[in-house]
């Protein structure tokens, strides 16, 4: 759904090509230390990002992050504000420097501490259930785009129900809610 709302809203050129990269694993998260710098999500979304910068001629253009829930956790959700931050920081830095612990560059990108970060805030009816460890996660992934140069929030407030009859969890999305959340992406992306 995201590269047909790209191509759909003239976000490329028709000579062109979008390559979305995902790189997430389920119930993951900071306090389990999958996405910090030594962690195994980290190591994983890196090497993903350096392959296709090295082997394709491409350019990193942005990232979105959705994640937060698993952080929402006992002693580390007053945390999460300094580690979004940092994690910001470490992904960049990874793609603008040529050398790493990971895979060399052949070529560093230049401006990768201007590549555009966005985040997707949790459900709103996710954070009123879990409020009193949820909200401090949804301050700083709201909050983000004022403390960290080129990055935004996108609020999922009027996120359409989920239509799923089985398997429904308040965390993830069906395609109509998928599709709000391309477009809200795109509508960050514009301002």
């Amino acid at each position: 759904q995201d590269a047909i709302c790209a191509n759909s809203r003239s976000v490329i050129q028709p000579d062109e090509m979008l390559l979305i990269l995902p790189c997430t694993l389920g119930g993951q998260g900071f306090s389990n230390n999958y996405f910090t710098p030594n962690g195994q999500g980290f190591k994983d979304l890196i090497r993903r990002i350096r392959y296709i910068l090295t082997h394709y001629n491409a350019e990193f253009m942005g990232m979105t992050w959705s994640q937060g829930e698993t952080d929402a956790a006992v002693g580390f959700s007053p945390n999460y504000q300094f580690i979004l931050q940092n994690f910001v920081q470490a992904v960049r830095d990874y793609i603008a420097y040529s050398s790493s612990p990971f895979e060399p560059l052949q070529i560093a990108q230049t401006k990768a501490n201007k590549i555009p970060f966005v985040t997707f805030q949790m459900s709103p009816t996710w954070v009123a259930a879990n409020s009193v460890l949820a909200t401090p996660v949804q301050t700083a992934l709201g909050n983000i785009g004022n403390v960290v140069p080129y990055t935004a929030s996108i609020s999922l407030t009027g996120l359409p129900a989920n239509i799923r009859t089985a398997n429904i969890d308040p965390v993830h999305y069906d395609s109509r809610q998928q599709l709000f959340l391309a477009q809200q992406f795109y509508s960050a992306l514009a301002t």
